[in-house]
């Protein structure tokens, strides 16, 4: 029986052209499934923060939006005016906020009405045992701390502590990218993403093995909690 841990919330991106993020030579190179309609991840260096736009804007230079976005209707919404503030206490170990009302209140202090186009995600840590449960460094609760059941699980990822993915993490040799893309591919879903818990624990192994400077990994389930985007 798995236990739910409820861990933070973030507004991601959701207006990045895929084919300009995720060349055919980098999809070869990192992903074990090709056809995929877009990566996500509890990483942000996967799937893009809303607030790494201003955090880390080496990351959106060489990337350019969906042609839909493009358009003059769209000209306000992404203006240079409308870019995001980040809180002081945003930016912890693992870039998330605890408290869902906080995240919406500054996405509407910013953004107003016309939000950038983007998706409210919980990200849930998985755990068999209660011994596996971390203890947790930041003393601001966790609210809400459970799994609503009008979220939307997207799938499940591999990831460490600080939620760097184990499951797309470095580039990988052709040959050992084959194998591993003939082992795994089945059981992910379209967001590259485990579709069971079991599969991704299973898949700890592997990433423990590929990336142990980031050991020990762990599951987190990913949750859509609110859409500001067209339905892809």
């Amino acid at each position: 029986m798995y236990k739910s841990i409820v861990v933070g919330f973030d507004a991601r991106e959701m207006w990045l052209d895929i084919d300009s993020q995720w060349t055919q030579d980098k999809k070869t190179s990192f992903l074990l499934r090709q056809n995929i309609s877009k990566p996500l991840s509890v990483d942000s260096y996967i799937w893009y923060s809303v607030f790494s736009e201003l955090l880390e804007p080496h990351l959106w230079h060489s990337i350019a939006m969906q042609a839909m976005y493009s358009e003059p209707d769209w000209n306000d919404i992404f203006s240079e005016s409308r870019k995001i503030s980040v809180p002081p206490r945003f930016y912890r170990p693992r870039r998330v906020w605890r408290n869902l009302a906080s995240l919406r209140d500054h996405l509407h202090q910013s953004w107003g009405s016309g939000w950038k186009p983007c998706y409210l995600v919980a990200v849930v840590e998985v755990v068999k045992n209660e011994i596996d449960i971390e203890d947790e460094v930041d003393s601001e609760p966790i609210f809400p701390n459970i799994v609503d059941e009008e979220w939307r699980l997207l799938g499940y990822d591999v990831a460490d502590y600080e939620l760097i993915s184990g499951l797309f993490e470095g580039q990988m040799e052709p040959d050992t990218a084959l194998k591993l893309r003939n082992e795994w591919q089945n059981y992910l879903n379209e967001y590259h993403l485990f579709t069971e818990p079991q599969k991704a624990f299973d898949y700890i192994r592997i990433a423990d093995r590929k990336y142990p400077s980031h050991m020990p990994y762990y599951v987190y389930a990913l949750y859509g909690i609110e859409g500001k985007f067209p339905i892809i």
